[in-house]
């Protein structure tokens, strides 16, 4: 984030659940829009980041496909451009065998707005560079194929995004929306690459500050922290599982957080 600084980050396979707060996610300067797996099964799960200059504001979709998560930006000109992060995982006993059928209505849903999806789709069996379905096109793919042409979409990833395949995938209903996509370095010890692009949109920015209530490390009795820390029996309170350990590790940390870290007032921008 550091070193591109990009206004707008979508995450595939963010693999949150309820046991993780929304404090541990957020990144400074941006808006945080997330939707964990709906089943409990591990994996899956999509983030959205958008830096809050751009006063985005989440929206919902009426279609039911189970990860994907929308903001919506609001234009200079007064239009706006409704952004989407989606995955698609290739296990059909996780969602049943509608679980196709609804990413395609999904794509019918949001197809008379101005439009950018972006997300892991993992459809290897499409030839993309050539428009074209391979002979090896599973009946799945051959449906997301026909929709993405029936109503139009232009897809902008035409070079490989995991190993020889290209299952990351960008569309947009307007062809100069888009330009200079690259497919760069992997994530850590991720097996995708990054993809980054430009959008070419009026976006509003924010102004008017406003004040925001955050902790204040920098006045923190981090002494009083670890002599209670250095007095909890952790043999005796880490027991049972992982995420029951993880869980019980996390709640003594918030509350000495709230105990012995003060607070203070940051200014924030409301949109105008």
């Amino acid at each position: 984030m550091h070193n591109l600084n990009p206004d707008i980050v979508g995450v595939t396979e963010s693999w949150t659940c309820d046991s993780i707060v929304d404090a541990e996610l957020e990144l400074e300067g941006y808006s945080m829009f997330r939707k964990d797996r709906p089943t409990g099964n591990r994996g899956g799960g999509v983030l959205l980041y958008v830096r809050r200059s751009l006063a985005a504001y989440e929206v919902q979709q009426k279609t039911e496909f189970p990860e994907h998560i929308w903001c919506r930006l609001m234009t200079a000109g007064g239009s706006e451009l409704l952004i989407g992060v989606c995955y698609r995982t290739t296990s059909e006993s996780i969602f049943g065998k509608d679980y196709q059928s609804l990413l395609n209505d999904l794509f019918v849903e949001v197809n008379k707005k101005n439009v950018l999806i972006m997300g892991d789709f993992n459809y290897g069996d499409i030839d993309w560079p050539n428009h074209r379905l391979l002979p090896s096109a599973s009946p799945d793919s051959r449906q997301f194929f026909e929709c993405i042409d029936d109503n139009f979409y232009i897809q902008h990833v035409l070079q490989p995004t995991r190993d020889d395949s290209i299952l990351d995938l960008v569309f947009s209903l307007e062809s100069d929306l888009i330009s200079d996509m690259r497919v760069i370095d992997n994530l850590a010890t991720s097996d995708h690459n990054m993809l980054i692009w430009n959008i070419h949109t009026d976006a509003r920015v924010k102004s008017q500050m406003l004040p925001k209530i955050t902790f204040d490390y920098s006045k923190a009795r981090f002494d009083k922290i670890n002599r209670e820390l250095l007095a909890v029996d952790w043999n005796s309170v880490l027991g049972g599982g992982t995420c029951e350990m993880w869980n019980i590790f996390k709640g003594i940390l918030q509350s000495l957080e709230t105990k012995y870290v003060p607070k203070k007032r940051q200014k924030c921008f409301k949109a105008t």
